[in-house]
């Protein structure tokens, strides 16, 4: 109960960090947000997978593998 906004306003802030990154990033190639929002969506995904597995539904929890190791490219790629 209590994770589910802890969740959604570090996903909401994810994106934020990421679309100013992005932005950012083409003006002047500045990485600084857009590696701050890959790593909150990376920990937002992992506070997802733990709920996954907790909940044992590893079907789920299998799906979310994909897009942290998307998030954990991002992590390396703007480091």
């Amino acid at each position: 109960g209590l994770m589910m906004p802890v969740i959604t306003i570090v996903e909401v802030l994810a994106g934020v960090c990421c679309t100013i990154g992005l932005v950012k990033f083409i003006v002047d190639g500045g990485t600084q947000l857009g590696l701050i929002g890959a790593q909150l969506s990376a920990l937002s995904i992992v506070a997802l997978f733990f709920g996954q597995r907790l909940a044992q539904e590893y079907e789920g929890a299998a799906t979310l593998t994909t897009y942290f190791l998307i998030a954990c490219l991002g992590i390396y790629v703007m480091s």
